[in-house]
């Protein structure tokens, strides 16, 4: 029944990232934001789906394993010589 979106606040949106709201709040304005928000008359929000959007966005996955379970500079080598 209830299907709207639960938005955070500023002060809370930045202590769920681990930012200042300042820091914060150049991420969300500007020509070109890196995250999405909304105003509602002076107050910013966000979406909790828009933050969780962003944090995938901005985490970087682990590589493969080579397959001969060598470190990267042996594969490298491995890799170059074949």
């Amino acid at each position: 029944m209830n299907d709207l979106t639960p938005v955070l606040s500023l002060a809370e949106a930045a202590a769920h990232l681990k930012l200042t709201e300042t820091q914060l709040t150049a991420l969300a304005t500007g020509p070109r934001p890196k995250i999405g928000s909304l105003r509602l008359g002076r107050v910013r929000v966000f979406p909790l789906t828009v933050i969780e959007e962003f944090i995938e966005a901005a985490t970087t996955h682990a590589a493969k394993p080579n397959p001969w379970g060598l470190t990267d500079s042996s594969a490298r080598r491995v890799r170059k010589s074949a």
